[in-house]
């Protein structure tokens, strides 16, 4: 049924099929539909795959992500659902070298929050503010005990002297990290820093 005429039969045969144990055999169904021209198919392959578990599925997931360049915030929400169900910290980790797209990146972001893996710190770096934001939100709202000390150390980074609209939440997410952490000498640092936002001094103090 995943290759019916009708888009929702395929969406549902997507849907069902993982409630079989076959989950080796069903993965092979459910990645070529990944590329269905239903957008709601490739959301239920890609939440099927995650409950499969099986990680020969990442790159399949990961090139989802690609081609759906965040247009579709509910596939990529799908997608990393498959992500965060099969739970591969390690391949995640790795789909970051070689630098990917700006999508996948977010994406691998988004699931290691959800995984609560101190290796979503490598994305505090990233050249895109939007995804940093991401990684501080996943790292002091998730409470990523080793990932802490990264994020506690941006105290010296620019984005919290520059106007942008991260600045904000992520330099609340800077100063309570380095509060946490008992690092008065950082915060003392940034109360006194006149080239830092005026918040951020005010929170820090």
């Amino acid at each position: 049924l995943l290759a019916d005429d009708d888009a929702e039969v395929r969406a549902q045969a997507a849907r069902v099929l993982v409630d079989f144990p076959h989950h080796a055999a069903t993965e092979q169904r459910l990645v070529p539909a990944l590329a269905d021209a239903s957008p709601r198919v490739r959301m239920y392959s890609a939440l099927s795959l995650g409950r499969c578990g099986r990680g020969q599925s990442i790159p399949a997931l990961l090139e989802l992500l690609e081609q759906n360049d965040d247009r579709d915030p509910t596939l990529r929400h799908a997608a990393v659902v498959g992500l965060t169900g099969i739970g591969d910290a390690n391949a995640l980790g790795a789909a970051l070298d070689g630098d990917p797209p700006r999508a996948v990146r977010l994406g691998v972001a988004l699931a290691l929050r959800r995984l609560k893996h101190p290796t979503v710190a490598r994305l505090l770096t990233d050249d895109d503010p939007h995804i940093v934001l991401s990684a501080a939100r996943a790292v002091h709202d998730e409470s990523i005990d080793e990932a802490m000390p990264a994020l506690a150390a941006m105290v010296d980074s620019d984005l919290l002297r520059t106007a942008s609209d991260v600045l904000d939440p992520l330099a609340r997410r800077v100063v309570n990290a380095n509060y946490r952490l008992g690092n008065p000498a950082a915060l003392i640092n940034l109360a006194a820093d006149q080239q830092a936002a005026e918040f951020a001094r005010t929170d820090a103090l």
